[in-house]
This record gives C-alpha cells, structure tokens and sequence, in this order.
C-alpha cells in the first residue's frame, strides 16, 4: 500500500483534530458545552394532551453531531416550578467526536388544569470533570385539560334506588321467616 505523502499529511491532521477535540472534552471539566455541536431535540407527551386527574410521560431526545460521545446519560432531575416543568440531564462526553443520541422519558403529574411549560436542560461535563452551567436545549408548552368530571345522579334515581333496596331487603326478611 503506497501512501503519497499528500495522503500521509492529510490523515495525520485529522488524526490530530481528533486527538486534540477528545483532549480538550477531557481536560476542560467545565464549558465541556463549548466544543460541543449539540443537533434537534424533540419534547412529547403520552398521551399528547395530559388531563388534569392523571400522571403522564414526557418523552426527551437529542442528538449531538460533534464532540460528545459516547454520550454517557448520568441522571435526570426534574422539578416542577410554578408553571414551569424543569428536566435537567446530566451528561458525560467521551473522547470520539463522531456523532450519538440520547433519550429517556420521565413521569410527571398528576398535575391541575392549565399552561405549563417543558424546558429541557443539559448539564455536561468531560471524564470525571464537574458539571458546566446548564444550557437549554429546548422548550416547549404544554396545556393541561380538566379531568373528565365525576358523574352524579339526581334526587329521582338515588330514590328510586333506595326504594329498590328497601323492596329487595323485605323480601329477603320475608323468606326468611318461612
């Protein structure tokens, strides 16, 4: 195999590029974020629009194109503030710069009728590093609708009901005197 040195120069660049990218997201444990090239980030809910009497799931994922992988999902803190539905994800980088994904789902509610919204943050940080500031990744609204409504029954069925009862259990008394 003939390698010009053209070649040669070119593949000991990116070979550098690549050493010196997965070096820098180790060795800067803070501001890991800066070197990384984050891609879209989709929030849904299950089911799409969430009741007010119910629990439901928020659906995160992402994708980063360069400078973050493997991409180690450490944990997820959610917390409600207000109107706000805060999901902070903590992430390690690893040294390849090739691209990776995320993705997770977390259970919120129930919660009362109204707007809210989704905001998902990240936290990064290179090997054992500590975690940068967080950055938000993408935000979204969310309306929450009013539960179904218990049914109730009018003052005619309840006593047209206990009259019932009442006819059930004198004929039971009565059979069992016989």
């Amino acid at each position: 195999m003939n390698v010009t040195s053209r070649e040669f120069v070119g593949r000991s660049l990116r070979f550098a590029a690549t050493v010196i990218s997965a070096l820098l997201c180790w060795a800067l444990p803070i501001g890991v974020d800066a070197q990384i090239v984050w891609g879209p980030t989709t929030i849904t809910t299950t089911p799409p629009q969430p009741d007010s009497g119910s629990a439901f799931q928020i659906n995160v994922s992402g994708q980063v194109v360069v400078g973050c992988a493997p991409l180690l999902l450490d944990s997820v803190d959610t917390q409600i503030v207000g109107s706000t539905i805060e999901i902070t994800a903590f992430i390690t980088c690893g040294v390849v710069t090739s691209p990776d994904a995320y993705t997770f789902a977390v259970s919120v509610g129930p919660l009362p009728a109204g707007n809210y919204t989704i905001e998902h943050l990240r936290r990064t940080r290179g090997g054992a590093g500590t975690y940068g500031s967080p950055m938000l990744a993408a935000s979204v609204p969310l309306s929450v609708i009013a539960g179904a409504a218990i049914p109730t029954m009018s003052h005619i069925v309840l006593g047209l009901m206990a009259l019932t009862l009442l006819g059930i259990g004198m004929l039971t008394i009565k059979r069992m005197r016989w």
